[in-house]
Formats: structure tokens, sequence, C-alpha cells
């Protein structure tokens, strides 16, 4: 039997906060991707042809502000992740608010109910995935992995320390 220790439990608290803090914002620029497409498409959508080289550089500002906001917003998830005790279904709940309060958003501005619909829906669906996502990385982590290998084969079993 062997127990392995993830190198995260090495560090202080602190810098397991910093370290969920970056892996947020590394997830959260995902989203941020996310949004940054499905705002340039909207645009390209409902935006006349004559009126695409004015509108460029608030099209491109839009898009760089929704791949801004999502690192904030996912390293806030991590960081709160990171302070509980099943960050897995933490950072999945606030990914799924985020979701919830984006999807009017993507409804609303699409100019049909057959884009906006899927929309809102993959708003939520996408949200939730990333913030779970998130969570899992940071139960990993938090956790030691116990090794049992026998006759039988070959058992793992993880075990939070707190």
């Amino acid at each position: 039997m062997a127990a392995v220790d993830a190198p995260e439990l090495a560090m202080t608290k602190g810098e397991q906060n910093g370290h969920c803090y970056l892996a947020g914002m590394g997830m959260g620029v995902w989203w941020g991707l996310a949004v940054a497409v499905y705002a340039f498409l909207l645009f390209m959508l409902v935006t006349s042809a004559s009126q695409l080289g004015r509108m460029m550089p608030l099209i491109l500002t839009v898009c760089a502000m929704g791949l801004a906001l999502g690192p904030v917003l996912y390293a806030i998830i991590g960081l709160i992740g990171a302070n509980t005790e099943d960050a897995e279904t933490t950072c999945g709940n606030f990914g799924i608010t985020l979701g919830i309060l984006c999807a009017p958003v993507c409804f609303l501005a699409a100019p049909h109910p057959y884009v906006g619909f899927p929309a809102a829906l993959g708003s939520v669906w996408v949200s939730r995935a990333l913030g779970r996502a998130l969570g899992c990385k940071i139960n990993e982590w938090q956790s030691t992995t116990f090794v049992v290998a026998g006759p039988a084969g070959v058992a793992m079993t993880q075990y939070r320390k707190r």
C-alpha cells in the first residue's frame, strides 16, 4: 500500500489559493473565448455590410471585454472553491449561476429565437461544465491517493486532508 500526496498539499494555504486562482483564470479564458466568438458572430449577423467597417472597433472591443471578463470571473470562482470542502460542487454551482445570469442576454441579443434559445442553453451548459472541471481539478490537488496492489489487481482511492 502506498500513499501519494499531491504536490499542492506541501504548499501553504495562501499558495494553494493562488494556485486555484490561476487555474480559474486558465479555465476562464475558455469561457471568455466562447463569449467573444458568440459576440463576434452575433455582430456579424445583425450588422449590415455598409456599417461593418465603422462598427469593427466596437465589435473587437466587445470581444476583448468578453475575453477579459472570463478569467476574472472564473478566478474568483476558483478562489471560492479552494476554500470549501467539495470544490467540484461549489464551482459547478457558481458556474451554473453564471450561465443562468448570462442566458437572458444570449437569448435577447440574438436576432431570432432559433439562434437565441440554443445560445442560452449553451451558456448554462458551458458555464457549468467549466465550473465543474475547475472544481474537479481543485479537489484532485487537495487530496491524497492511496494505491493498494495485490494479487487480484490494483485499487486506488482518494482521501481529502483538511
